[in-house]
């Protein structure tokens, strides 16, 4: 398979980067996935705290919308923190093993782990022993938030460096209009 040189990554990364964006937009203007306390309800730190926080939600149905939504979400940002890995290797012109690349899938995957925690902890009929259904949750929330952040702060980075550029980009256009008209 061919490498993505850096501008097919940038292109990669745009894209990813509108997923995601939309994916946030779509948590926060649709009531039917909207969860207002969703962070309190993934750092509970016990069964009943999490029972309580759920229960103060509009629905269990909710909820879950919001959790399958976040499957989608989760491809969007692992191609989002893959673009952003790469972007980064390719800036510095670091030559790293293929296999370091699937560090970004990481944060993911517990996300995933997450996720299908959380929508047994929510299906109570089915679920034969809710403490360790909720120490799963627990620490996959824990271990997802700790491998996310240094992926965040590389992506934001770069969209900071794609706001600058672009910034000086619109900026130079003005000044050389302006200087033609003169």
């Amino acid at each position: 398979m061919k490498a993505l040189n850096l501008n097919q990554t940038q292109i990669l990364w745009n894209i990813a980067a509108l997923c995601c964006l939309l994916c946030a937009c779509a948590f926060y203007y649709f009531p039917e996935v909207q969860v207002c306390r969703i962070l309190p309800i993934e750092f509970s730190d016990r069964l009943e705290e999490f029972h309580q926080l759920v229960a103060q939600e509009k629905s269990i149905d909710t909820l879950k919308n919001h959790t399958y939504l976040d499957f989608f979400l989760i491809v969007c940002y692992s191609v989002l923190f893959y673009a952003s890995f790469k972007i980064f290797i390719l800036s510095i012109q670091l030559q790293i093993p293929p296999k370091y690349l699937l560090l970004c899938l990481l944060p993911g995957l517990f996300d995933v782990v997450e996720n299908w925690a959380l929508l047994g902890l929510l299906d109570q009929e089915n679920v034969s022993d809710d403490s360790c259904c909720f120490s799963i949750f627990y620490w996959a929330v824990r271990i997802k938030w700790l491998l996310i952040i240094p992926f965040l702060l590389m992506t934001m980075a770069i969209a900071s460096y794609h706001l600058i550029v672009f910034v000086g980009t619109q900026y130079n256009k003005l000044l050389t209009r302006n200087n033609k008209e003169q």
